[in-house]
């Protein structure tokens, strides 16, 4: 059996809705963490998606070893910020979401 990749979504908003529905149909990802500015919108988020870890900052999400892949779905301007955040933690692979 093929091990599932873990991802963890950095920001709650409407592109990461849309991103966490499309991820529940790869059988082999699961969403397992969230973190947000906000533990409320983390928390609405997780409880949506049935995501079992919540943060409350974005530091807990990036250190989470329970996290292989870190979804950043910030504003724009926060993107650097969160991407070399991300960089200096032991998670595997960091992917940037952008609008297009």
């Amino acid at each position: 059996m093929q091990k599932k990749t873990r991802w963890g979504i950095l920001g709650p908003g409407t592109i990461s809705q849309k991103f966490a529905t499309g991820l529940k149909a790869v059988p082999d990802a699961e969403i397992t963490a969230v973190g947000s500015r906000d533990l409320q919108r983390a928390n609405a988020f997780a409880d949506t998606f049935s995501i079992p870890h919540r943060h409350g900052n974005y530091t807990d999400l990036a250190h989470n070893p329970d996290v292989d892949v870190i979804y950043v779905a910030t504003p724009h301007p926060f993107h650097k910020e969160c991407a070399m955040l991300c960089f200096a933690t032991p998670t595997r692979e960091i992917i940037i979401g952008l609008k297009l």
